[in-house]
């Protein structure tokens, strides 16, 4: 009698409230990195999904950075 043969389709098992928030929740966040990547959407913003922190365009951050430069040298 092999491990397989102790085990049926519809045994419970114990699992701790957390445990299952926790996997839900990784379930989920896999669900939608799967969908991301079938719909082929750009790698920016699955990232911005998985961390929830909008990234900046590096254009907009030269920008940003010039704009500054430009307001420190008024000022002076």
């Amino acid at each position: 009698m092999g491990l397989m043969d102790a085990i049926t389709a519809e045994d419970r098992v114990q699992l701790k409230v957390s445990d299952l928030e926790t996997l839900m929740k990784n379930a989920a966040k896999a669900d939608l990195i799967f969908n991301g990547i079938r719909a082929e959407v750009p790698h920016r913003y699955m990232r911005e999904i998985i961390t929830g922190k909008k990234e900046e365009d590096a254009d907009e951050t030269k920008a940003s950075k010039e704009t500054e430069g430009q307001e420190h040298e008024t000022t002076d």
